[in-house]
């Protein structure tokens, strides 16, 4: 086990440390189970925060009180979930440790009610501790349920073909692939100026830079540095404009717009109002885009895309998929942030209880605790297409500026390669 829960209510009950009490048996147990806590650490590098105990059954060819079948045929992935609505046979569930390291996907192989919940077998045998999350991230759902023996009378309408895009939609409508054969788009995201020195504007990708005030200025105000990008750049606002500094960057704004840069990405609702209708305006992933309301609410505003959350799942970009959205399948992930300046210095590199590793930045004015384990997806790219995301970015924001690791970078994208030592971090529901 990993969590001392179950030792903590054994203590409580018996009153015994474990090591210190003899067999404890379930007398009402069907199976009549009986367990022993011995001392712990019970193996030699047994780590910390593992507890080990043991036990048996002396009728394990009875069927069990909450599973359903005989103790000898069960596999121990065995686990009780407390939901409104039971999974099912065939369905997959997703088991999210309350650590907050990587869960793992299991077929449903069978499930029970109980008060309260229900008891589902698992195909693996995958450990699941109280306080773990269940996601449900896929349906194995029949068809039967929604095709009945009666056929269902309705007379055939004329097809019009003089509708507008009738070709277009009908030519997609004819190949149900036609989404995923859309060539993708790569934007790559940047808040260091040091990073344009070793990009390339005739490579195939758009850029983002979302820089300082004083860095924009110098940069796009007030010098051709970046001419050659001009038609290949998105200027990104920083999430955080306060009061005073408004007039500045709406002065800034209105000379990008007279320089020709007419693309922005925006971090906070207000800032589109600072921008003429002739700019294209899109949402930063800080706006946080969960749902088709908050999608539609973004194009009445006239916003012409999105980009998901960090802290989105599969299953529900699966489900407002938009052809104006984009994906990040590449960033370090700010877990914190803030405006006030915190007790230890920028740069300190911290560990959590877990051994995650986080370090301490500073940008637009914030402060950053910051993921040293990158989010990763380029490996699961083509998953993400096939439900309608054609448009990805790779966020290089708080990584230190080097050629070779963007060449590396671009390699494992290309070919759809998980980066070493990154993980899924907020896509753990669902993409597999």
């Amino acid at each position: 086990l990993k969590n001392p829960a179950f030792f903590d209510k054994m203590f409580q009950f018996s009153g015994n440390q474990p090591g210190t009490g003899g067999l404890v048996t379930f007398k009402d147990s069907n199976w009549l189970m009986s367990i022993v806590l011995a001392h712990q650490p019970h193996f030699p590098n047994q780590p910390a925060d593992v507890q080990v105990f043991w036990g048996y059954s002396l009728f394990p060819d009875r069927v069990g009180n909450f599973v359903p079948k005989p103790m000898s045929e069960c596999n121990g992935a065995e686990i009780t979930i407390a939901v409104n609505y039971n999974p099912a046979q065939g369905d997959v569930i997703r088991i999210q440790p309350i650590s907050g390291f990587e869960g793992k996907n299991v077929k449903v192989a069978g499930v029970s009610e109980k008060t309260g919940g229900c008891v589902a077998r698992l195909t693996d045998n995958i450990a699941c501790n109280k306080g773990d999350t269940v996601y449900l991230t896929r349906r194995a759902l029949s068809s039967g349920k929604f095709h009945g023996g009666n056929a269902v009378k309705n007379p055939p309408r004329q097809f019009m073909q003089f509708c507008p895009r009738t070709h277009s939609i009908m030519a997609a409508y004819s190949n149900p692939h036609a989404a995923a054969n859309v060539k993708s788009k790569l934007l790559i995201k940047i808040n260091d100026p040091l990073w344009l020195k070793m990009l390339n504007p005739d490579d195939d990708y758009e850029l983002i830079a979302s820089f300082e005030k004083k860095e924009t200025e110098e940069l796009f105000v007030n010098s051709r540095a970046a001419d050659a990008w001009m038609k290949k750049i998105i200027l990104g606002f920083p999430p955080f404009i306060p009061e005073a500094e408004t007039g500045d960057w709406e002065k800034i704004s209105g000379r990008l717009e007279g320089r020709g840069f007419c693309r922005i990405m925006c971090s906070n609702l207000g800032q589109w109002r600072m921008f003429d209708k002739n700019v294209k305006v899109a949402g930063d992933s800080w706006l946080w885009c969960f749902n088709r309301a908050a999608r539609a609410a973004f194009f009445k505003e006239g916003v012409s895309g999105f980009t998901y959350s960090l802290e989105d799942d599969f299953p529900n970009i699966r489900s407002i998929a938009s052809a104006s959205a984009t994906a990040c399948v590449y960033s370090r992930i700010p877990l914190f942030i803030s405006r006030i300046k915190p007790a230890i210095p920028v740069g300190t590199d911290l560990k959590d209880a877990f051994g995650n590793e986080f370090t301490t930045a500073s940008k637009y004015g914030l402060y950053f605790l910051i993921a040293k384990e990158p989010l990763c997806l380029f490996h699961k790219k083509n998953r993400l297409v096939e439900a309608g995301v054609n448009s990805f970015i790779i966020d290089l924001s708080f990584c230190k500026p080097d050629k070779m690791f963007f060449d590396d970078l671009m390699n494992c994208y290309r070919q759809g390669i998980k980066v070493p030592d990154s993980s899924m971090f907020n896509f753990k529901a669902g993409i597999k």
